[in-house]
């Protein structure tokens, strides 16, 4: 499993992990391949131009350019010529990328595949349309999970064939509990057995660390399911406007993506 995420330096750049620590702050995945996370990360570099050396760079001690700084594909911080304060900037939009409104970045992607497909250059379109993909499928279950994990508790019901009530207690991302009620029973009681008898799951300190990415997304795949209803909630169960889950839902159809 991997993970791509934003460092923590003077000039950030883009880094493929296999875990994620409580400090990070801007990430998206999991991925299931490191392929995948690289496609989502030169998607991430086709919209925003981040660095993309390995060098830790110091504002005090300049260096020459690279020929993506030439190409109009890296802000050179480098150089000395653009500020931590100029730079912050282009780090902010990746980081809406990442974690909020994904829009303004889509977009970019989206003119150029436009230009490549005019100039009938369609296998550089058809790679770059799977790099998108990569990057909005991935931040969008990021986006979807957070707020999942974040939440202490999240009572859910959706009613059976038969008439009763399956209901679930999920406790940062993980299924803690679940019960069902019979038919023409009074489910209410049964919820509150549901939280009696509940796991007690400790608030998550990075992704992953209450629950396995999978578990969490096996559980908003039930909870998202068509007839689902929310029962009580101890925290915020929302997505960014404008996030990855209504770009992926927007492009999916006309670029072919699987979900």
């Amino acid at each position: 499993m991997w993970w791509l995420k934003l460092t923590d330096e003077v000039f950030p750049r883009l880094s493929i992990v296999r875990s994620l620590g409580p400090d990070d702050w801007a990430y998206a995945g999991p991925f299931g391949t490191r392929r995948s996370a690289e496609d989502a990360a030169a998607a991430l570099y086709d919209a925003v131009p981040l660095r993309q050396c390995l060098t830790r760079l110091s504002p005090t001690r300049p260096t020459s350019a690279c020929a993506l700084a030439d190409m109009g594909r890296c802000a050179a911080p480098c150089t000395g010529a653009v500020t931590v304060e100029d730079y912050a900037v282009t780090v902010a939009d990746a980081v809406r990328v990442l974690v909020g409104d994904s829009r303004p970045a889509v977009a970019v992607v989206r003119e150029r595949l436009h230009t490549l497909s005019e100039d009938e250059r369609y296998e550089e379109a058809a790679a770059l349309r799977d790099r998108l993909g990569a990057l909005v499928r991935a931040t969008s279950r990021s986006q979807r999970a957070t707020p999942v994990r974040e939440a202490s508790e999240i009572i859910a019901a959706r009613r059976t064939p038969r008439g009763g009530w399956d209901s679930v207690c999920v406790r940062h991302g993980r299924l803690a509990a679940s019960s069902n009620s019979p038919v023409g029973a009074d489910p209410m009681p049964y919820v509150a057995a549901l939280r009696a008898c509940a796991e007690v799951v400790a608030p998550p300190t990075g992704p992953g660390t209450s629950a396995l990415p999978e578990e969490t997304e096996l559980v908003l795949r039930w909870l998202e399911a068509e007839g689902t209803r929310l029962v009580d909630i101890e925290g915020e169960w929302t997505c960014p406007v404008g996030g990855a889950a209504a770009a992926h839902k927007e492009l999916a159809p006309a670029l072919g993506w699987a979900s």
